[in-house]
């Protein structure tokens, strides 16, 4: 929770954006922000499992890289005064150096920390703490928000002391979330774990994808609900565009999505508990096919209905779209985290952490096909590819049941 409440203070889909904004008019740059939150975390994490596959996991492998990733993120605040107002440029580098350093560290701490996680308490509980923290983290994420409002717009303050407080007041939520991770007590029977020599390494992962059906099923269904975020970021497009809906919609979008985070993650953690995280993975699986078929529908609608139904009904799909945010750590990781041996779990989450970065490439093939077709070609594309995604589900199994062979 302490993490979640440090990072919304300067969300880098809203708050590290306007900052590099501020810094300089490049369009590209502003993208790499995104680029570098997603990709920097994602793709080096087949080499962190198999960096930690000879290494009985404590908590050294989580305090090391997340003292200094969160110090390399904690220093853009005194940089900011530093250099902002005499050299942009520099301040500009310096902020994606900081990213780049906090994002790739987080990747070396988190799949540790996936791993104690995992093994520190049963699939119930741990289904119960998730869905905990993501309601306390979602609701506070409200307050904050004000907060950071308040703090962009206070004319005492001005640029860059607004946003340097942001980082420094994200700096104190994580030096305890450092001071909270110091009194886990791990666990005396974490199993040990046999070095696989990096030459053999990759082999042994194509082997892995190859005789692990239910891994197999995983990943192919995240790369296609991932895929079908080819459409994300033109939602809102569509609906001050086309739909016509006022500036102040955004707004209104923006707090549906907080609400379907904050009213979805009760929901998935009672239907982990009850059934199972495969019941979880479908449930996600099933709103990402929803929010391309609402958009197809309000297209129809678009002239028969007046602009009250028209912004219920697109709120829904930011409201989905909140409820899928949570699923990929409600429901994949938590799949693989009670469906992984545990010798090998920090490889499972690793790789599949890996491949998903191949989406990454999706919302800029989304812009290409709304360029050169509409949105309802694109809307339908993206139901296809959710869909199957939704198909894929059916041959997943149950952690919980017995008679599952993980091991290649």
């Amino acid at each position: 929770m302490l993490f979640g409440f440090g990072i919304t203070v300067v969300n880098p889909a809203t708050v590290i954006p306007a900052l590099v904004r501020t810094l300089t008019p490049s369009a590209p740059l502003i993208g790499l922000v995104e680029a570098i939150r997603t990709g920097v975390w994602l793709l080096p994490q087949l080499f962190v499992a198999w960096w930690l596959s000879g290494r009985t996991i404590g908590k050294r492998h989580l305090l090391i890289p997340y003292c200094a990733s969160r110090l390399a993120l904690a220093l853009v605040a005194p940089l900011l005064l530093m250099t902002a107002m005499a050299n942009p440029s520099l301040a500009l580098t310096g902020v994606f150096a900081s990213l780049f350093l906090f994002f790739f560290l987080d990747a070396f701490g988190s799949l540790s920390w996936f791993d104690l996680f995992s093994i520190s308490l049963s699939p119930v509980h741990r289904s119960r703490l998730i869905g905990t923290a993501q309601v306390i983290s979602g609701a506070g994420g409200i307050g904050i928000g004000f907060f950071v409002a308040a703090v962009l717009a206070a004319p005492s303050l001005g640029f860059p002391a607004s946003y340097a407080t942001l980082f420094a007041v994200s700096g104190v939520f994580m030096a305890m979330e450092l001071a909270a991770i110091s009194f886990l007590r791990v666990p005396a029977d974490v199993p040990g774990r046999q070095r696989i020599p990096l030459r053999s390494f990759l082999p042994w992962v194509g082997t892995l994808l190859a005789r692990d059906r239910d891994f197999r099923m995983l990943i192919i269904s995240r790369l296609l609900i991932g895929a079908s975020g080819l459409a994300i970021p033109f939602y809102i497009i569509f609906a001050l565009d086309v739909l016509h809906l006022g500036p102040e919609s955004v707004g209104v979008f923006t707090a549906a999505q907080v609400v379907g985070s904050i009213a979805s993650a009760p929901l998935m953690a009672w239907l982990s508990e009850r059934r199972g995280t495969r019941s979880v993975v479908r449930l996600v699986a099933g709103m990402a096919v929803l929010l391309p078929l609402i958009g197809l529908t309000l297209f129809l609608l678009r002239s028969s209905i007046g602009p009250a139904p028209l912004a219920v009904i697109a709120s829904a799909i930011f409201v989905l779209m909140g409820g899928v945010n949570n699923g990929n750590m409600a429901g994949f990781t938590n799949y693989l985290m009670e469906y992984a041996p545990g010798a090998q779990r920090p490889v499972y989450i690793g790789l599949a952490n890996t491949l998903n970065g191949l989406v990454l490439v999706a919302p800029l093939v989304g812009g290409w096909i709304l360029a050169g077709s509409s949105y309802p070609v694109l809307f339908a594309l993206a139901a296809i590819v959710s869909g199957a995604g939704l198909a894929a589900t059916r041959w997943l199994r149950e952690p919980r049941a017995g008679g599952i062979s993980k091991t290649p």
